[in-house]
């Protein structure tokens, strides 16, 4: 054999030493070395089928690349907490009362909150929460009063987006026999729209990012409430779902 000859085991004789060449054989060198030429249809086929192959490897290493990265850009991201600070409701004998359910800021280390950038509890008013992206938002939402027994008022729950508390949006109600309980499941646009179906983007846009609020109301009912976060609980989770179409009209029916 000659002197750093590349050498197949099929070829190794008695006192013959193969050395590595570190030319290790690839689909493109195995139909070469099977007599490949021009006029050699078989051996041109043959190197065309490794070809093919390698193409297809590479295409479908590109494809999900590509997948990975719009899947990445276009995730539905998570964001919740379930840590309040104390407010006052202020009610009325005469008519509805409500007020705005206020998050705690800063926000307690609490293993049960999920932590992202996607929200934040406003410094400056903490019943607003600021998201970083517009678009429809699915919302869950609970809230227990424990201050204060309501048998026989009324009750509702609900979430709006902060600059457009107008939009029309789904809601929770119960007739309360004692502390009332209430949970929430619902869609909600941010930014959002006003009762003239114009969505917000086309009106003055606040200094802020848009947000989401949610609204605790009581029917007619002297006194005051004062909730705290030992008497009370309330959590919420958002899930980011898709972009936000201005022209887009939401009927909460």
């Amino acid at each position: 054999m000659k002197f750093n000859e590349p050498v197949r085991p099929a070829g190794i004789g008695r006192k013959q030493v193969a050395f590595d060449l570190n030319r290790n054989p690839s689909a493109f060198t195995i139909v070469e070395e099977q007599g490949n030429n021009h006029t050699d249809p078989e051996s041109n086929e043959a190197q065309n089928t490794a070809t093919l192959a390698q193409a297809d490897a590479h295409a479908r290493a590109i494809a999900y690349s590509a997948a990975n990265a719009t899947a990445s850009a276009n995730q539905n991201d998570i964001w919740s907490t379930q840590s309040i600070q104390q407010w006052t409701h202020t009610g009325s004998n005469l008519s509805d009362s409500q007020s705005y359910i206020k998050w705690a800021n800063p926000d307690p280390d609490n293993l049960s909150n999920i932590r992202s950038p996607l929200a934040y509890v406003d410094s400056e008013d903490p019943t607003i929460i600021r998201v970083n992206r517009s678009g429809w938002y699915m919302v869950s939402v609970n809230f227990y009063q424990g201050d204060h027994s309501l048998n026989n008022h009324r009750n509702e729950l609900t979430v709006v987006s902060s600059d457009s508390p107008d939009t029309t949006t789904a809601k929770t109600r119960i007739e309360s026999h004692g502390y009332p309980s209430l949970s929430l499941c619902q869609l909600v646009p941010v930014p959002g729209y006003f009762t003239t179906d114009i969505p917000v983007p086309n009106e003055p846009q606040d200094v802020h990012n848009p947000g989401l609020q949610t609204v605790y109301l009581i029917g007619p009912h002297s006194g005051n409430i004062t909730i705290t976060p030992a008497n009370s609980y309330a959590s919420i989770q958002i899930v980011w779902l898709r972009p936000f179409e201005a022209n887009f009209f939401y009927n909460g029916a």
